[in-house]
């Protein structure tokens, strides 16, 4: 594909800021180097380059009594999903709001020890 970036190595050591990749992407990555008057080299060998969600936080004490809401708050971008599950059971989704909070209201019984 097309360069994304460039940079100068200094000291041996070099850093590229590129555009953010989606949530949950993965992209392929290769250097290359060139010096006036040479040849560019051959590209490195691929990196996988992973952008992954930040965890949410739980604010409220999960309670074990039909009905009640659990809320909470996410670096992620508004209308990102939360998936809220309890033993690896799902006990539904809900979308981050602008301010980053969220909220699940409605959440049945949890199991024993949950």
């Amino acid at each position: 594909g097309a360069p994304v970036a460039q940079t100068t190595v200094a000291q041996g050591k070099w850093t590229a800021s590129v555009n953010p990749i989606p949530s949950e992407s993965v992209v392929t990555a290769t250097v290359t180097n060139s010096k006036a008057g040479k040849a560019k080299s051959v590209p490195s060998p691929p990196v996988a380059v992973v952008e992954r969600s930040l965890p949410p936080v739980i604010n409220t004490p999960v309670l074990s009594q039909p009905g009640f809401t659990i809320t909470g708050s996410s670096a992620e971008p508004a209308g990102s999903v939360v998936e809220l599950k309890a033993d690896g059971k799902a006990l539904g989704q809900t979308a981050v709001s602008p301010g980053g909070t969220w909220s699940l209201p409605g959440v049945s019984q949890l199991p024993e020890g949950a």
